[in-house]
């Protein structure tokens, strides 16, 4: 009989972005007849049976207030998370660790930098740990607000094994920001090929364009997400007399500012907040172009994913894109400002032709993901 290895997955939240996503691929494709595993979120979320295995053991970290909650438990609860928050602040991760985690597991992985990463540090000595980095830290550094410190983090860092770093230039900031040379390495996304293609089919027909040209966005609406200067650059295709609509998919605290921007804009006809989406894939593969606009990334998940579903693609240039794109090879790469974002937009709208080579390069370059090969990869570190 073979002795499973026990392991531990911490991450922020169970859904909303390319990072979770990512996340459900790799359980999916888990071998559980070696793993028994464990995932920690930060708040208590209900586990989808669709995107998480019933082979996964969930646990949570904070609680979350319900409706069904009595004036009672909401206290109860508030108490809690204050009391866990104040320690977290305070007292060293192997503090939080033993009163809060306490498990004792083989591996532990912090699925994503930040505060997943500290709780991690926290665990006994006796763990191996590994840490993913999913953002240019150098160019997006938002992991300070987990910390007490820049050198708290980089002391985290010192406990934790190996650090994978989704592209090249996420494993050069890391190092340029950390040192700790001998820890990272490079493990692109894996992307669920066959799914995608499968889901993408899903309600197509309940799906329609009100437009002639239509891009699709994918992404948690933040500032790093750059949909404020989308709409701004779809503003300057629509003022030409263009017909074009864009839909953005995704939820944030951006949403109302994106709703201002829309209504002052006078986009309200061409530009569509659609929400969070669990399957987004019959949006993007209804649409013409895709397009991502973020000022940083760290290994763009949608623009693979829209790769795989033929899709002309513009991206500005941020980690993991020309990994990903090449030189301009598989989609548009432009400069990281307003005006080349515009300049390929205007390009791939105005040009049919250009959007058929592209849609025909992007179906080559999705035959190139394997997620079976990158679980693989991923078990074998483990």
């Amino acid at each position: 009989m073979v002795t499973k290895k026990h392991i531990a997955f911490f991450t922020e939240n169970l859904y909303g972005g390319g990072v979770e996503r990512i996340l459900q691929t790799i359980l999916r494709y888990f071998d559980y007849n070696r793993f028994d595993v464990t995932l920690y979120s930060n708040k208590c979320e209900d586990v989808d049976p669709l995107l998480y295995p019933f082979d996964v053991h969930y646990h949570y970290v904070f609680d979350s207030i319900h409706n069904t909650d009595n004036p009672i438990r909401v206290l109860f609860k508030k108490i809690c998370n204050k009391i866990k928050l104040i320690i977290y602040y305070n007292f060293s991760a192997r503090l939080f660790y033993s009163l809060f985690i306490r498990k004792r597991y083989e591996v532990g992985i912090a699925f994503i930098e930040g505060y997943a990463t500290r709780i991690l540090s926290g665990a006994p000595s006796s763990m191996r740990k590994v840490a993913w980095i999913h953002i240019e830290l150098s160019t997006y550094h938002w992991t300070k607000v987990a910390y007490r410190s820049v050198a708290e983090e980089s002391d985290t860092y010192s406990l934790i094994n190996k650090v994978i770093c989704v592209s090249k230039i996420v494993k050069s900031q890391f190092e340029d920001l950390f040192g700790y040379h001998d820890k990272a390495l490079v493990i692109y996304n894996p992307i669920d090929r066959n799914l995608i293609i499968e889901l993408s089919k899903k309600y197509r027909d309940s799906i329609h364009k009100k437009h002639d040209i239509q891009i699709s966005a994918v992404g948690s609406l933040t500032k790093r997400k750059g949909f404020d200067r989308l709409l701004s650059v779809l503003y300057d295709i629509v003022s030409e007399g263009i017909d074009c609509g864009l839909w953005i998919i995704g939820e944030g605290v951006e949403k109302q500012e994106l709703e201002r921007t829309i209504m002052e804009r006078n986009l309200v006809m061409y530009a569509d907040l659609l929400g969070y989406k669990s399957n987004p894939y019959p949006y993007m593969a209804a649409s013409d172009i895709y397009v991502c606009s973020s000022f940083a990334e760290g290994y763009n998940t949608a623009i693979t994913e829209a790769l795989i579903l033929g899709k002309p693609i513009v991206s500005t240039d941020c980690s993991g894109v020309r990994e990903q794109l090449g030189d301009s090879e598989y989609g548009i790469v432009v400069e990281n400002d307003n005006k080349s974002l515009l300049k390929g937009l205007q390009l791939m709208v105005r040009d049919s032709s250009i959007r058929q080579h592209y849609s025909f390069k992007a179906s080559e370059r999705g035959l190139f993901y394997c997620a079976e090969d990158v679980v693989a990869e991923i078990e074998d570190l483990l």
